[in-house]
């Protein structure tokens, strides 16, 4: 008499989100948050101890199984990634060849500023040596001064 192989042990896809996307991860129904987090580094490019893991508003501990913590086929859970905890090139997100609208416009901002602030700074720059003696000249890139040049600055 031939017995059949044990069935396999039933399984729950669980769609996690990250990075503006959702990703459909197959795990055992009795596995706990840190198998499911193992399964998601490869996927993601976190570390699995720089993954947070929220299903219905609570964080997942790590040595409960997901059963325990309600998370069943179909469940939405949301990975919160931790800033430096990626390995190679960083977590894997949406590919953006253009920064958003917000980002372009904030950088246009800060150069103008800067632009503004240069000219600024040459004209004041006369003003602030003659008052406090001092006169840096470490950003003009000058290699060689005449020996008039201090008297030819102050004046």
């Amino acid at each position: 008499m031939e017995s059949s192989p044990p069935p396999p042990p039933p399984t729950i896809t669980v769609q996690v989100k990250f990075g503006g996307r959702t990703i459909p991860v197959e795990v055992p129904a009795a596995a706990t948050a840190a198998d499911l987090k193992r399964l998601l580094q490869p996927l993601t490019n976190v570390l699995p101890r720089g993954q947070r893991l929220i299903c219905k508003g609570k964080v997942l501990a790590d040595a409960a199984s997901l059963s325990s913590m309600q998370v069943v086929n179909g469940s939405k859970v949301m990975l919160m990634a931790s800033q430096g905890l990626h390995q190679g090139d960083g977590p894997i997100t949406k590919n953006s060849s253009v920064p958003a609208p917000s980002t372009r416009r904030a950088s246009n901002v800060k150069e103008a500023q800067i632009q503004k602030s240069d000219t600024n700074v040459s004209k004041i720059r006369p003003e602030r040596w003659k008052a406090t003696g001092i006169i840096a000249l470490s950003d003009s890139s000058l290699k060689v001064t005449d020996s008039n040049f201090l008297t030819l600055l102050l004046n």
